[in-house]
């Protein structure tokens, strides 16, 4: 599962798409209620002002280096090549 969000969530932002519209979208095409409910919980937690590394770590669903991956994008500004692999 968490390949596949991976794989989608860097696609996606790679094409241009907000942060928040990449999990929505995300949420969407996952086909796991788990991994969609806990994708929305981050939209929100985003949407509310929570940084990307703590609304990830939060769900305990995705691995501690890819929420620090996000933090250090976070501080960065943005992302200027996605994390993927």
């Amino acid at each position: 599962m968490l390949a596949r969000f991976s794989t989608f969530f860097a696609m996606l932002y790679r094409s241009g798409i907000s942060v928040l519209d990449c999990i929505q979208i995300c949420e969407k095409i996952m086909g796991n209620r788990v991994m969609e409910e806990a994708l929305q919980r981050v939209g929100r937690s985003i949407s509310e002002g929570q940084g990307i590394s703590q609304a990830f770590a939060a769900t305990k669903l995705f691995p501690r280096w890819s929420c620090g991956c996000c933090g250090w994008a976070n501080r960065r500004g943005g992302w200027t090549r996605p994390c993927s692999t």
